[in-house]
């Protein structure tokens, strides 16, 4: 699309040294950028906005969206200042890609817990169908014909890289999408002009809230129930049993009160429920019967399955990185991606209840924000597992001997609680004290093959470490 164009459709304030060419895609990564693209230059944790300007133009930029004022600007071409630049990038990304989505059925999940597997089990449902389809989330992009994990940098990716995944989709002929979109997507623009054909809400509990974050609970909450307000949705399926769900999307529009009845299990590590008149089992502990629910809702009023289909689907469902089960010499590995107090307290009570001698846990909390999590996730593990290992989980540039110290500093038998803040090495003195019969649950990792560690990503997962080990799935 030619830049003169462009224009007509996106919103900014001015544009100097303009000179009509070509723009093909737009990045906010510098990296990313080469001949034909528009660079939009957003701030950083620990960068200005206008740090990669000219790494950008030296790959080939075309043109530069930018909120700075205060940097040289005269030896750039196509230099378009805006207000809002996140703004900005969702308008130009929406101009070049918005076609592809057009016909397709976009589903958006928002909620504190349960995003992922509520997004993934939907999708393998409709898999299980015959109904091509995809999520995109925390896990990257995930579907039948094709995936891959570019967004997992934010639980939604940015507007730029959001839109060209849709496309990818669409081109791979996938027309039923399930977004992740988070309550920092909803404030920065992340999700801007697209319009979901539905929503669903898991729930909502007070996390996330700190200086980097939401201010307070109320800005959190006003953030999740945007997406019911502001994107075209027509239909909301609602977790019946969360206290937001009377308010949290507006009456005019279509909406579904979606309850369950936790019935007695079959094995240890399957729990049934019923939903209406069906009853369902789905692997994993209470928790995961809302998102199954929910998901067999919007599958069955969306798309037409019928609910004998979706309990087939359910049977063979599995959630990377959540309640994933290994054995080793006798002794239960679960890896989880559980990293607030509802969560962790959640997994450690159904890891209980099939466990014959003690739980020991091991987590930490991430560096640099969600500083009141700490305190909690310390509660939890304590009152719901017997031994706790307290270790790194993404520190950033926060040392994580300091993280585990206030961590540990929180319980009240500090008997039961050991510091080791290198992970890897956590993981194996978790599993050394560990005896048979015992379950170890490395929590707060779950999918990610990596560790935040002072602005860098270091290749890390909980998997390969204990699959060397000798550990084998159940």
């Amino acid at each position: 699309m030619l830049l003169s164009e462009l224009l007509k459709k996106i919103s900014f304030r001015d544009v100097i040294n303009f000179a009509d060419t070509d723009i093909l895609n737009v990045d906010c990564d510098s990296r990313k950028c080469k001949s034909g693209h528009l660079f939009v230059a957003l701030e950083g944790e620990n960068h200005g906005a206008c740090a990669f300007v000219a790494d950008a133009v030296k790959r080939g930029a075309a043109a530069i969206v930018t909120e700075c004022s205060d940097f040289e600007t005269t030896k750039f071409k196509n230099v378009i200042f805006s207000d809002n630049a996140r703004k900005t990038m969702a308008e130009v990304s929406k101009a070049l890609y918005g076609e592809y989505l057009k016909d397709m059925t976009l589903i958006g999940v928002t909620g504190t817990k349960g995003k992922t597997t509520t997004a993934l089990c939907l999708k393998h449902i409709l898999s299980k169908s015959g109904i091509p389809s995809a999520t995109i989330g925390t896990l990257g992009l995930v579907s039948d014909f094709f995936g891959y994990d570019a967004c997992v940098t934010n639980t939604t990716p940015e507007s730029c890289e959001l839109y060209r995944a849709l496309r990818d989709c669409r081109l791979f002929g996938i027309k039923a999408v399930i977004v992740e979109v988070s309550s920092q997507a909803l404030i920065k623009w992340r999700v801007f002009g697209i319009e979901f054909s539905a929503a669903i809400f898991t729930n909502i509990s007070e996390d996330h809230i700190g200086v980097s974050e939401h201010p307070t609970y109320n800005d959190y909450y006003r953030a999740k129930k945007s997406l019911f307000m502001n994107y075209g949705v027509k239909t909301a399926f609602i977790n019946k049993r969360s206290e937001a769900a009377r308010d949290i999307a507006p009456e005019w529009i279509e909406r579904y009160f979606v309850d369950y009845r936790i019935l007695t299990s079959v094995t240890p590590f399957n729990t049934r429920f019923m939903l209406g008149e069906g009853i369902y089992e789905i692997f994993g502990g209470e928790y995961n019967c809302e998102n199954a629910a929910l998901a067999i809702s919007v599958a069955e009023r969306l798309f037409g399955v019928d609910r004998k289909s979706a309990a087939r689907a359910l049977l063979s469902f599995r959630a990377q990185g959540r309640s994933e089960m290994y054995t080793l010499y006798g002794k239960k590995v679960v890896i989880d991606y559980a990293h607030n107090r509802e969560s962790v307290r959640a997994v450690l009570s159904y890891v209980s209840s099939f466990t014959e001698g003690r739980v020991i846990a091991v987590f930490g909390s991430v560096g640099m924000r969600s500083f009141g999590r700490r305190e909690m996730l310390a509660a939890a593990c304590e009152e719901c597992a017997d031994i706790s290992v307290i270790t790194a989980d993404n520190p950033n540039f926060e040392p994580a001997e300091s993280v585990c110290a206030e961590i540990y500093s929180y319980f009240n038998d500090k008997s039961r609680a050991f510091v080791v803040p290198d992970r890897s090495d956590a993981i194996i003195f978790a599993i050394s004290l560990a005896r048979t019969n015992d379950t170890v649950v490395l929590l707060g990792k779950g999918h990610e093959r990596f560790q935040l560690i002072k602005g860098e990503r270091k290749l890390f997962s909980e998997r390969a470490l204990i699959l060397s080990m000798g550990a084998r799935k159940i």
